[in-house]
């Protein structure tokens, strides 16, 4: 007859935050203003596209309720054309140009 084995659970480990490099005197790094600059401007961007995104998906989501509250699948005015692809995603082309949750098709 098999015996059940006991099994340990593993206990999630917590990380302590890093704290910041210590360097011996003399041994800094060299900052470099033109690589320092490029990346403090690029975290900017970065920072301010997903500002974006998160505004994104609440008008998606204002978009969808009033699709649903109109009872429709599609949407189709002049240069406007909505379409609900799943419940909760919609396709929006605007002047012939193809929109897809903020990705161009």
């Amino acid at each position: 007859m098999a015996t059940k084995t006991k099994t340990k659970k593993k206990k999630a480990k917590v990380r302590a935050k890093r704290t910041a490099r210590q360097f011996l005197p003399g041994m800094e790094p060299v900052k470099n203003d033109k690589v320092h600059k490029a990346a403090m401007f690029y975290a900017d961007v970065r920072d301010d596209r997903m500002a974006l995104t998160k505004q994104e998906v609440d008008a998606m989501a204002v978009l969808v309720d009033a699709m649903e509250a109109a009872d429709l699948r599609a949407y189709a005015y002049g240069d406007v054309s909505v379409e609900m692809t799943t419940k909760n995603k919609v396709k929006v082309r605007i002047g012939g140009a193809v929109e897809t949750n903020g990705e161009a098709d």
